[in-house]
Order: structure tokens, then sequence, then C-alpha cells
């Protein structure tokens, strides 16, 4: 929906966050930041190498972040002319880019492009992060665990007992004890902060060789994606049906009640509209005025009263059912109007906190705007429900 655009755009921060996660033993990054770009994208479109377009794209997704997607766009079409360019030449060169990406089947290219983006990703989100490395979990500061992780996977293979006598610890338990809890810690950091800082630590002490290992293994992932025919699945699986939807619909869990409903209601809209209601259609008893009243208002309603930051698309990807069944009773109407109301004040909640940060180089800015956005977007489709948009 539309107002995920902004967050969307965000993507290329994913990949920064990703490019500090664990590998399969828990504590090795699966990818670090290059520091200096070597001659591989010097190309030009536009006015921009690859390294320009990387700086240009982390400044795009930072200003939106900051200032929201219309003031950020005028706030990055301000920068750009700092820069001595446009939006136009911007996007020409984004989309030349593209076409260069496609074209390299190796995959280096992109690998490269998304290293550095990643770099002034970082730069611009975490710049103002508190220190964290010498934070103690399991007996270990992170920067004393970064430094045995990297001395027991390069080269791999090492001798666990020796490489853990040299740094003081006296058993493999105690390496345990410290793993368990610094991985536990980043898998709860829901901001990345601390995940980031550990793979720079990681990234320090492995040396610039990690760099281009990293990179290596990103291309190798890219290589030959775009000319990949995806193949078609021997045994597709049957479409959904109505009695599909019917059990969980009384599940325990919210989300999935609310997501059946969701089913529920397109099968219904189908029927009641290309299909012209006919009556021998399977649907047919479960589509009627009476059918929907009384087995999917209920949950649609429940949906709209009682969603939260994870599951409000759940709620507004029902609002538009309301009318198309004619399921806008006064009942519907009032919740419509709590829904409103809960929105707008959670905007002001989450305005409040933005404010301090907005101009920090912090992760929980990024989160935040997000929420902003989506709430925002949910207010518009949940004003257009109650007047009957």
């Amino acid at each position: 929906m539309s107002r995920r655009s902004s967050f969307v755009r965000f993507s290329c921060f994913a990949f920064a966050v990703l490019s500090a996660l664990f590998g399969s033993d828990g504590f090795t990054p699966r990818a670090a930041f290059a520091a200096d770009p070597p001659a591989l994208g010097s190309e030009v479109y536009a006015g921009f190498d690859l390294d320009r377009l990387a700086k240009a794209l982390a400044r795009f997704t930072t200003l939106r972040t900051q200032h929201g997607e219309e003031a950020g766009d005028e706030a990055f079409e301000s920068w750009l002319a700092e820069q001595g360019s446009s939006r136009a030449e911007y996007e020409k060169a984004y989309a030349s880019w593209f076409e260069r990406f496609r074209a390299d089947p190796s995959g280096r290219l992109e690998a490269r492009f998304q290293t550095l983006n990643s770099h002034y990703v970082t730069e611009e989100n975490f710049a103002d992060t508190p220190d964290r490395s010498q934070e103690v979990r399991g007996g270990l500061t992170l920067d004393r665990y970064a430094q045995i992780a990297v001395a027991l996977t390069r080269p791999p293979g090492a001798d666990m007992t020796k490489v853990l006598a040299k740094f003081g610890l006296k058993s493999q338990a105690e390496w345990k004890k410290a793993t368990d809890a610094w991985v536990a810690a980043m898998r709860e950091d829901t901001n990345f902060g601390l995940t980031q800082q550990y793979g720079a630590l990681y990234q320090k002490y492995a040396g610039p060789d990690f760099d281009k290992e990293s990179e290596a293994a990103v291309a190798k992932s890219l290589a030959g994606r775009f000319d990949k025919e995806q193949p078609r699945p021997l045994n597709p699986p049957a479409p959904s049906t109505i009695d599909d939807y019917l059990g969980d619909l009384k599940n325990d869990l919210p989300s999935t009640r609310w997501e059946a409903a969701r089913g529920y209601a397109h099968l219904c809209g189908l029927w009641a509209g290309p299909a012209g209601k006919p009556a021998q259609d399977p649907r047919a008893p479960h589509c009627n005025a009476a059918a929907l009243r009384r087995d999917l208002l209920p949950v649609m309603l429940d949906a709209i009263d009682h969603f939260d930051d994870a599951t409000i698309s759940s709620a507004t990807a029902l609002l538009g059912y309301l009318d198309e069944l004619a399921l806008k009773t006064p009942e519907a109407q009032m919740a419509l109007l709590r829904a409103k109301n809960r929105i707008q004040a959670r905007l002001v909640t989450l305005n409040a906190a933005f404010a301090p940060i907005q101009d920090k180089a912090v992760p929980e800015r990024i989160l935040l705007r997000g929420r902003i956005d989506e709430y925002t977007g949910a207010l518009r489709d949940f004003e257009s429900a109650l007047n009957g948009g």
C-alpha cells in the first residue's frame, strides 16, 4: 500500500543490518564494510560513479527518515543541488546503474554498491550511537568477545582450547556462556545498534581481507540472478476456499483470526463481484448478508478495535471490504471512529518520541519514522473509510 513506500525505501539500511548479523556459528558476521572503493564501478552515469550513487542513496533514505517523505524529498533535492547535481540526474544515474547490475553476470558491481551503501548508511544512522564496546555480557566485554570470535574463526579450524587459554578463559563452558549472552543480546537488538558495533569490532580485528571475502560472498549470491528463470512448481497448490478460513476465524492468535478474515472477505468479494453471486457457487452460503454479519464482521471489528504496531496492517487491509460487502453497520462506524482516535493519539506519542532524535544518527530514528509513516497512512485509510471512500 502507498503508506509503505517510504519505509520500503529504507531497504539499503536493511542490508547494512544484515551485513552485521551472524553466520551459522552464532558469532561470525556475514559481511563488513569496505574502506576505500577500488576501480570497480568507476564508470560515470549522469555524473554519478558507483561510490557517489551509494552515498546519495544513503543520504536520500536518511533525509526521508529525518523529515518524512515529502519534506525529505525536498531536502534531498537541495542536497543534490549543493553537490552540483539534480534529482533528474540522480534518477537517471540510478536507472543506468541498475541496468549495469543486470548486465554484470559476476554480481561484483552490485555487491560493491551494497557494500559502499552500507558504509554510508552506517555513518548516517549509527554515528551518534553510544559506545558499547566495554559492556559486559556473560563475563566478557563486547570488544573482548569480538577478539576471541575472530581468533576462533580466522583462519577456520583454530584449536579452541588454545585460543580460549590465550584469552584467559579456563573452559569452553565459559566461552559458551559469553556466546549465549551476546547472541541473545544481539537477537533482541531491535534497533541494530549493538549488532552494528559488534560487526565493526569483528571487522577491525579480522583485518582488510575480511572485507574482500565478505564482498566476494555477496557477489557469488548475486551472480547471474537476473538471468535465472524461475521454475514453475510441478504441483501448484490448490486455491484457498472459504472452508480453509472458517476454522481460523476462531483461532486464539489475533493475527491469525484477522488474516483469515481477510482471506474470507476476499473470496466473498470475488463471488459478489465478477462471479455475479451464483447461487450454486460453494461460496454462496458463506457470503450472504446474514452469514457475513454473523461470521465475518465480528472478526473484522475485533481487528479494527485491537490492532497494535505489529498488526495495524491487518486492520487496514480489511477496511475496503466494509463497503464492498455492505458491512458498514452503525457498530462498524463506531469502531472506525474509535480506531481513528486511537491512531491520532498514537501519532502524538510517536512524534513526541521522534523529535529529540530527529537530527541524531541513531538507529531508533529509522524505527520511529517507519512507525510514524505507517500510522500516518493508516489514519488516511480510516478517515477514507469513515467518509465512505
